[in-house]
């Protein structure tokens, strides 16, 4: 049987996300990309600062990355790297539709990963973030 501590709701913009933990896992780092183009990026990073660095890629465009897409990770053994796409979520200026190409995106992803000095990393994605970790990939090709 769950305890209520075990169940939490993710509300956001208008929809419902339910989720099974013991407890919301809670980032051990996060701040802003320094601003480029008249955009601030957001990152949080969850699990294990040693382990092995995981960039996922939110869906959208337009959504934003939570605690709680961290959740098919193994937080023990990984390093969860979230970060909410230009114009979606905490990144600032929110909705900004200018100088926000995909081609915008994947510099920002290239940009994280070298302000968080990672090298190699673990790509994932969901919906619009699986395209976007493809063409990373592509374009990382080492």
């Amino acid at each position: 049987m769950l305890r209520f501590e075990q169940l939490f709701i993710l509300k956001g913009r208008g929809n419902m996300f339910f989720g099974l933990f013991k407890k919301e896992p809670v980032a051990f780092n996060s701040g802003y990309l320094p601003e480029e183009n008249g955009h601030q990026v957001f990152f949080h990073e969850f699990g294990n600062p040693q382990g092995i660095p995981v960039l996922a890629f939110h869906g959208g465009p337009g959504y934003y990355s939570s605690p709680g897409h961290t959740k098919s990770f193994d937080l023990k053994k990984q390093r969860v790297i979230l970060f909410d796409q230009r114009g979606g979520g905490k990144s600032l200026p929110a909705g900004e539709t200018k100088n926000n190409t995909t081609n915008d995106l994947l510099h920002d992803a290239k940009r994280l990963l070298t302000h968080l000095q990672i090298d190699k990393v673990v790509l994932s994605g969901s919906s619009w973030g699986s395209t976007l970790a493809l063409l990373f990939a592509q374009q990382q090709q080492n």
